[in-house]
């Protein structure tokens, strides 16, 4: 689904080519059912932005949705409907212990989230930013004595142009 979903952002960088992309979200909708938000963005923004193109990919994921569906019941009988519609517990305590899981997927996270930030914007970056002319080097001679978190956040500021 994730890999739909970015061969749909490629695409509409491109402007071309949505209509593979929404093939392969469609596809992956019979592997991971219950991930909607990544179809729904891509259907929506293409209602508001690209009409004619919203309806090409409508009509192909509803004939995938079709071939795929019967292709399952061929292959499962009933029981695949049954199972696909069975209710489900949905618990947001379990949802929020399930972070901690993440562990050292937390460190790429917080720094997609600072790469997606506007360059300037993010009150972390304004407080590194050599606020006396002190040169980057220097500022890094003192990162033993930072704390953890402030260490990654000196190493993507070398790391990073744009903040220079």
């Amino acid at each position: 689904m994730a890999f739909g979903f970015l061969w749909f952002l490629v695409a509409r960088s491109r402007d071309r080519g949505y209509v593979e992309a929404v093939l392969i979200i469609a596809l992956a909708g019979f592997a991971k059912h219950n991930i909607i938000a990544m179809p729904l963005t891509a259907f929506l923004w293409l209602a508001l932005n690209r009409r004619s193109e919203a309806v090409k990919c409508l009509c192909v994921a509803t004939i995938a949705f079709a071939a795929g569906s019967a292709v399952c019941y061929g292959l499962f009988g009933r029981d695949f409907f049954f199972n696909l519609l069975s209710p489900r517990h949905y618990s947001v305590k379990r949802a929020l212990h399930s972070f901690g899981g993440l562990k050292w997927l937390s460190v790429g996270l917080i720094a997609c989230i600072c790469n997606a930030w506007p360059p300037g914007h993010l009150p972390l970056w304004k407080s590194i930013r050599e606020p006396n002319g002190a040169s980057s080097k220097s500022i890094l001679t003192h990162a033993r004595s930072l704390p953890c978190n402030f260490q990654i956040g000196l190493v993507h500021h070398e790391s990073a142009p744009w903040l220079h």
